[in-house]
């Protein structure tokens, strides 16, 4: 499977390899290297706050164009859900057939309570 190597920390381990960990959102390191840090965390909270307007900005220019923008789209969409600022999700959860499976529900209740009531023979 590919890395995203734009999120990949880029800190050296002691030994001198890179790590391999992913960068915290919006910083170059991972949490190990630096990126729990509170200043390092509000640093890459307003990298990607910085990031909002140009992105808003792209889709305007896409709405308004008839090229195809698919890649800028796309980008701009990532940066407005980094920021959580991705428009209201609505799910629908719906049963189809729902009176036919408490039917089956009901005859095999009444299957089981017939059955308890006959007398059992020996």
């Amino acid at each position: 499977m590919d890395r995203d190597v734009q999120r990949e920390c880029t800190a050296t381990k002691k030994n001198g390899t890179k790590c391999n960990r992913y960068a915290i959102r919006g910083g170059n390191v991972c949490r190990l290297h630096g990126g729990a840090a509170p200043q390092v965390i509000r640093c890459a909270q307003e990298r990607l706050a910085a990031l909002v307007d140009p992105a808003i900005g792209v889709l305007q220019a896409a709405m308004k164009q008839k090229k195809d923008l698919r890649v800028s789209l796309s980008a701009a969409q990532d940066v407005l859900d980094r920021n959580n600022l991705s428009g209201k999700q609505k799910i629908e959860v719906g049963v189809t057939g729902w009176a036919a499976i408490l039917r089956e529900k009901q005859a095999a209740r009444a299957a089981k309570a017939a059955a308890s009531q006959e007398p059992r023979q020996t």
